[in-house]
């Protein structure tokens, strides 16, 4: 059976969230994890119709990172030009899906050999609400030195 984008990340993010739940508690990012794998990514798809990854080669010295990075930025100040909604889609990082070898046979790339990177590109739905998140108050959780 071929698996697509949708059910391999389907299949990781609970497993991802669990984690990071055991690891450092129930923080705001550890709510949206928790969030997503359980709606899917099946909303993201509805918002936007595109999922583009990006990939960089990994090497010697290690800035495969920074690059996908520079690159998003670079699109998004494009998207942001042509009034074309853009979004980070964290979970192709969070998941390390540059190290599954069924993502990477998705793509039909060497399995460990890029780092990726993902966004959403396209013009959003006109019901579109972004997701409430309930960030940490910053007097309580801030302390100067």
């Amino acid at each position: 059976m071929t698996k697509n984008v949708e059910s391999i990340v389907n299949d990781r993010m609970p497993k991802f969230a669990a984690k990071m739940e055991k690891e450092i508690g129930l923080l705001p990012f550890v709510q949206i994890i928790k969030q997503i794998s359980t709606n899917s990514i099946a909303q993201l798809s509805k918002d936007v119709p595109y999922l583009i990854i990006a990939g960089e080669r990994k090497g010697v010295p290690p800035i495969a990172a920074e690059s996908l990075s520079y690159c998003m930025q670079t699109m998004w100040l494009k998207a942001t030009t042509l009034k074309i909604g853009f979004r980070p889609v964290t979970f192709v990082l969070h998941l390390r899906l540059g190290d599954d070898d069924e993502f990477c046979q998705l793509l039909g790339i060497p399995c460990g050999e890029y780092a990726l990177d993902g966004c959403a590109l396209g013009y959003p739905a006109d019901n579109y609400q972004p997701r409430q998140v309930n960030y940490p108050d910053f007097e309580t959780n801030v302390t100067w030195l």
